[in-house]
């Protein structure tokens, strides 16, 4: 199907007379276009565009914007500077504001530190919403990934679970490091240096063929990325597993996985690009905080039976504590926004990992 500006419009318009809050065929359209020659494709994005901001939006649709923004991004390089002003001006919207900036440090790369700084100060000092939360993590995520510093590490994983103040605070120190950067001339850091590329798996039984294809999994990802010491898996240092069983009773197979295999700031994504994250040893009990824990202490209204190991996009994924022996050790999610009440997602945690290899690198679906 030969997509234009004129099929764009048509279903644009369709979704509009329905008052359909479901945006897959105009997106499916938008993506078809990636299908075509890149030159075409950015024409017809960027012409398409230009029509559609003028255009007016009925409230119960999410702004297609966005969707155009999204897709035009991987088009764009520093010869679009014309498209710049455009951008900036998009940026202003709150709605638009995390699409325009990727858009824009596509084109300017450090040119546009300013710019995002002076961004990330102002929704700092803004009132604790979901929405802030979510353009916080996305804007220190892209100063991380341009500059090779690492913005991201000390930021609250599970924001919701934290009391304003507290949560500030954290955002705080976060931002006179980068301000601290901002100050010294926003020098590069190291950027990628694979320093774990040498942590091989020998395959011998089920699971160490799961994890062996993690550990590939991870390298190519790494090897996409300019994050320092991000997205690897390592053995668990002794202390971290002291630490940790003096305060739990894990089942023996989660235990003998963080000894062996424990991740480091891994994300994997499903089909559906939702973002999987499963805690190593290091970071275990500090992501405990706000959840199971308060101020270091157990938490009173948390259900004890209850450990997080990872996140998915802030629900809590967690396990059963048990000092009994255990075949399996199942996962399970609560939606952060509800009552943290867990639902089963996976039989065991080496199965759940399981969905994420596959020999064409696209990592199986979350559903079942």
């Amino acid at each position: 199907m030969e997509v234009t500006i004129e099929v764009l419009k048509k279903s644009l318009v369709n979704q509009y007379e329905k008052e359909e809050k479901n945006t897959f065929d105009y997106f499916n359209k938008l993506t078809l276009l990636e299908k075509k020659d890149p030159v075409s494709s950015k024409k017809t994005l960027i012409d398409f565009l230009h029509w559609l901001i003028p255009q007016p939006k009925p409230k119960n649709v999410g702004d297609p914007l966005i969707f155009v923004l999204i897709i035009l991004e991987k088009y764009l390089d520093q010869t679009d500077v014309d498209l710049l002003p455009t951008l900036y001006k998009l940026a202003e919207s709150f709605n638009l504001f995390g699409a325009a900036k990727v858009c824009i440090a596509k084109i300017e790369g450090a040119k546009c530190y300013d710019f995002l700084v002076a961004n990330l100060k102002s929704i700092i000092k803004s009132k604790s919403t979901d929405e802030q939360h979510t353009q916080v993590w996305s804007l220190l995520n892209l100063l991380t990934e341009l500059s090779g510093q690492d913005f991201v590490d000390e930021y609250p994983r599970f924001t919701h679970a934290f009391i304003e103040s507290e949560y500030k605070s954290r955002l705080n120190q976060i931002l006179k490091k980068v301000i601290k950067w901002q100050r010294g001339g926003y020098k590069d850091g190291q950027g990628y240096i694979d320093k774990f590329s040498d942590f091989e798996i020998d395959i011998v039984d089920e699971e160490t063929r799961i994890m062996s294809g993690i550990n590939d999994y991870l390298r190519k990802f790494r090897a996409q990325r300019r994050l320092k010491d991000t997205c690897y898996l390592a053995k668990a240092s002794g202390k971290s597993i002291k630490d940790i069983t003096q305060r739990w009773n894990l089942p023996k197979r989660y235990l003998d996985f963080l000894i062996k295999y424990s991740p480091h700031g891994i994300d994997l994504e499903s089909k559906s690009d939702r973002s999987y994250t499963l805690y190593g040893a290091e970071e275990l009990i500090k992501n405990q905080e706000g959840l199971s824990l308060k101020n270091g202490k157990p938490a009173h209204d948390w259900d004890k039976k209850y450990l997080v190991v990872g996140e998915s996009q802030c629900d809590p994924i967690a396990i059963i504590l048990s000092d009994k022996e255990q075949d399996l050790v199942p996962l399970f999610m609560a939606s952060h926004d509800l009552d943290f009440t867990f639902r089963f997602i996976a039989k065991d945690i080496y199965s759940f990992l399981e969905r994420f290899i596959e020999p064409t690198e696209e990592v199986v679906s979350d559903e079942k």
